[in-house]
Order: C-alpha cells, then structure tokens, then sequence
C-alpha cells in the first residue's frame, strides 16, 4: 500500500470512529444509511475509483445533521479527488469544506505539498465568501433594525457572526440592539469589543463605527451612573469622528443634567447643526437654552423647528411652558392650545399634559370657564389621571361649584391615595362647602399619611376649633361670628400683577389708615403670596379666603417688597 493510501485509510478510520455513524436507535433507519454509504465509500476506494469514493462522501456529507462532521467527510472528498489528480473538483470540494468549518485542524504531516498549498488557497477564498456573506446578512439586519423588526434583525445578526465572528459592524449592530432593549455587561463588552476591532481594519469607516461604539458605551455608563466614564467615552467619540451626532448630543444631556448648562448649551448647538431634523436634539437644546437663561432663543428655537414639523404636540407644548415662564400669557396660552389640537384624541398623552397646563394658566388668569372647559377636556382624556381631576376641582371650587369641586379633588385623593397634597387640598375644599366632619376626617388622613405635615396640622385645629364652635352654638353656649368684611382688613387690590417677576399674587393698592393691615405695617406695593400654607393668585382669591376666616383668628402672610420675601401675622378683629 503507497503512503498516500496509508494516509487514506487513517483518515477513513478517523472519520468513521469520529461520527459519520450516528448512535440513537430512534435514528436506526438513518444510521443504516449512512452506514451503507460509509462501506459503499470503502469499497469504492479498495477498488481504486477514488472519485465515485469521493462522491459517495459527498453524498454522506449531505445526509450528516451534524454540520461539523458533514465539513470532515467533504474534507475527505477534497482530498480523495487530489489522490485521483482532479485538482479543480477537489479545490471547490475543499472550500465548500472550509466554508462549513474553517476551524479544520489541518496537520501537513498526513498530506502532500500540493493539498497543503490547496488548503491554504481554498481557506483563503472559504473566508471571502464567509465574509461576503456576513456582510449580506448584515446590510439586512440593518434594513430590519430600521424596520422596527429587531427580532428578525438578531436572528440575520448571529448568523452573520458565526460566519465571521471578527465583523465589527454585526457585532456593532447587535449590542445596540441589546442596548435598546435592557443593557447586560455583555452589551458593554460588546461594543468595546468593537472599539478594538476597529483598529485592527484601518479606514475612515472603522474611525467612524468606532466613535459609534463609544457613543454607545458612554450611554450605559450614563445609565449606570459612571459620569465620568462616561463624559471621557463621549470626548473620545468626538475626537474619533468630530461628525459623530449622538456623542455631541448625549455629552451635551450629561452636562446639562450636571447643571452646566453653557457648555451643554454649546455642544447641544454642535449636535443640532449635524441633525437639523433631529427632534429629540431640538428639545434638549430648548431646554439647556432656558435653563441657561437664554429663555427667548430657546421659544426662538423651537418655532423655526415647528416651521417644519406644526403637528409635533410635546414641542407645541415645550414652547408654552417657556412662554409662560416669560410671562408671555396670550403666546403661552397659543401654543398649549396647539399642543393640545396636534394630539387631538391624546394618543401620546401630550395632549392631557397640555391642557392641564393650559387649564392652571387659565386659573392664574382668573379665566373660570375657559379653565372649566380644559380641565374638562383634561379629565375626559383620561379619567385615571389624579391631576386632571385635582386641577378641574380647583377650578370648580374657583367657580364657587362646591359639590363637584369636592368630587372631583375627591377622585384625585382616591387615585392618589399615598399624597397629602391632594388630601390637604380636598380639605379644604370640603372647608368651603361646610363639611366639616369630613374635612376633620381628610386631614386626619393627611397627617396618617405625613404625621409631621405641619399644614395638615394646622388645618385639622382649626377645623376642630370650627367643629366644636358650632357646636358650642348648637348647645346655645356661643353666638355665631359673622366673617370679617373684606373692607375691615383694611386693603385694596389692584387688577393687575407683577409678570414681569413671573410671579403670582394679590398686588395691594391701597392700605386704610388704623386698619389690621397698617398695623401690620403692610404698604401699598406689596405683593402677598401666601396666607400660610395657601398660595394667593390675585386680589379676589385673598377676599375668598378671609370669608372662611372669623373675627378673631389670624393670618400669616408672605409677601414681597422691594425684591425681598417678608413674613407677618394679621390679627382679624
């Protein structure tokens, strides 16, 4: 027998023992056939037709389940067929081998020169089309990530990378679809994996797919609270590529969330020049601007933006709050009505969002029934929503409608049980509308709720104090005490307020000589905001008030004068 067939039979031997045969019994009738072909091969050879032998492994390859042992019996093909001098058949054979499992372990020392020269060659071409085929794969997963399709995405995406596993940009694509799902430590390992990959194929390309990868590492640091990781990965992505957008507009979000809102400013500006259209950029930029103290430029922002795009709701509603922080009431009140009509049926719930915005500016504005038919509208949108049914209250109570007042902050208190604020808010509408048993039993609440909550506190004395005076009056012990008439206070009102401070409040005009109010030493000018816990929004809200306050009781007062906060207590005589 001549070297070669020695060789031969080894590898025959080696392949037969190594799993061409299989061994389940519930696969008997396939295990006969393989068998059959394997002696068949045998025979073949021990006959000297090396290429029918070769055929037939061929042919055992194609009924292998096993995909690595069906890439050994071609091996073997390739290999019978170079003993039969048919090199061409037995380079494709070979690569077709190769292209299966380029892992092969190939030992030169049971092959001749002119197969070990072949294999080096079809391992060559084995990993161009591995990679060509890859890439396919990749360019589709990419169309499928745009697609919303990311589970058809990853399935294209893992096996593109177990054709080659050294892809950057499957394994790039992969991670960031990881990413947007749930980051793991892998994903992180994943995109520095990248990032190493990277420079390992010099090119403008793998520059830029690097500062992606980085980008994206500095977003789960972000997201793991690794500031500084973070910022330095950002950096790196903009020195790596100097284009890369999403390294410029996250860095700029990590800086405005660390309040340093000019440098956020500026590179939030860098990110909006590379992604003009990019609405999440235009936003975040309108924000660090105001923020910053540029509050016109940031309105001036978002209106070019709505040039292009009138029906975005949340950036209609981005502007109204601005304006409103500017003191620019009518454009505020434009603005959230548009945010309101762009999300019509409140599909995104910007809609809700900005009519209760709306519906408080009306509040503010002593506009009752426009107030009334927004938070309306607010409560119609979604009825599990506790702020929409705390701010129709408000407005109810402001339109003197008790009972549905007390309903409605009644909701809220029911949606939001575990708050004192809507607790302490429904209180004192009950106060309003004379039940007092069931105000003593919501600030009672209140206080389970917040045992140091200094205004429930002080709501439930005085509502106990106002409980046992009735009582009092029942049991003809006491007589009742009429409200303070608002002219005995001694203070006049103006019609106007101080919007230029964005503030809100009762702006006093006048003040009556001997009055409690002169005796508090209270001047025309001042500005009152509060009566304890009670924020004032105008002259007629500050009379509302007094009427459930009795001769006798006091009020403390906060208010401003000449830039600064004072504080006084009135007694009501």
């Amino acid at each position: 027998m001549s070297s070669n067939h020695r060789i031969l039979a080894i590898l025959l031997g080696a392949a037969i023992l190594g799993g061409f045969a299989t061994t389940t019994l519930a696969q008997a009738n396939f295990e006969s056939d393989l068998q059959i072909l394997e002696r068949l091969a045998e025979e073949r050879y021990a006959e000297g037709d090396l290429e029918k032998s070769a055929d037939l492994y061929q042919e055992i390859a194609q009924k292998q389940t096993d995909v690595r042992q069906g890439a050994k019996a071609l091996f073997t093909a390739a290999w019978l067929l170079e003993l039969a001098d048919n090199q061409p058949r037995s380079l494709e054979v070979l690569t077709r081998s190769l292209r299966i499992d380029p892992e092969q372990g190939f030992d030169a020392a049971l092959y001749n020169r002119d197969f070990e020269l072949m294999y080096e060659q079809a391992l060559d071409i084995a990993q161009r089309e591995r990679q060509q085929e890859a890439a396919k794969k990749t360019q589709s997963a990419v169309g499928a990530m745009k697609a919303g399709r990311d589970q058809d995405a990853r399935s294209l995406l893992e096996q593109a990378l177990e054709l080659n596993p050294n892809n950057p940009v499957a394994l790039y694509n992969l991670a960031l679809i990881d990413l947007r799902a749930e980051a793991t430590p892998q994903t992180l390992s994943d995109f520095e994996r990248v990032v190493s990959l990277s420079y390992q194929t010099p090119g403008p390309e793998m520059t830029k797919l690097r500062a992606k990868a980085l980008a994206s590492i500095g977003v789960i640091y972000s997201r793991d609270g690794r500031t500084d990781d973070a910022e330095q990965a950002f950096l790196e992505a903009t020195r790596a590529d100097p284009l890369e957008a999403a390294a410029w507009r996250n860095l700029g979000l990590l800086y405005r969330d660390q309040g340093r809102y000019e440098t956020a400013t500026t590179l939030l500006e860098r990110a909006h020049e590379l992604l003009p259209d990019d609405r999440q950029v235009t936003l975040a930029l309108a924000s660090s601007l105001e923020s910053s103290g540029r509050a016109g430029q940031a309105a001036a922002s978002l209106k070019t933006d709505l040039q292009r795009r009138p029906d975005d709701a949340e950036m209609w509603m981005r502007l109204g709050t601005i304006e409103q922080g500017r003191g620019r009431t009518g454009e505020a009140v434009y603005a959230l009505e548009r945010g309101m009509s762009a999300d019509g049926e409140n599909r995104t719930g910007v809609g809700a969002d900005a009519a209760l915005q709306l519906a408080t500016l009306h509040l503010q504005q002593e506009e009752i029934e426009a107030a009334l038919t927004v938070a309306n509208q607010a409560v119609a949108w979604d009825r599990s929503d506790a702020s929409a049914w705390s701010v129709l209250g408000h407005a109810q109570l402001a339109a003197e409608q008790m009972a549905p007042a007390t309903a409605s902050l009644g909701r809220a208190a029911e949606l939001d049980p575990e708050s004192v604020e809507r607790q302490v808010a429904l209180g004192h509408a009950l106060v309003a509308a004379k039940q007092l048993p069931r105000a003593e039993a919501v600030f009672l609440r209140a206080l389970t709720l917040d045992p140091n909550s200094t205004e429930a506190s002080t709501n439930l004395e005085s509502v106990r104090s106002l409980i046992a005076n009735e009582r009092a009056i029942v049991a003809g012990k006491a007589r009742p005490r009429k409200p303070i008439a608002p002219k005995k206070i001694g203070l006049d009102f103006a019609g106007i307020d101080y919007k230029d401070l964005q503030l809100r409040g009762a702006l006093v005009k006048q003040v009556s000589k001997k009055s409690p109010a002169a005796r508090a030493g209270l001047r025309k000018g001042d500005l009152i905001l509060w009566i304890g816990d009670y924020a004032v929004l105008s002259g007629k809200d500050f009379f509302g008030f007094l009427k459930r306050s009795p001769p006798g009781d006091s009020l403390d007062l906060e208010y401003l004068r000449d830039g600064r906060i004072h504080d006084v207590e009135i007694l009501l005589r």
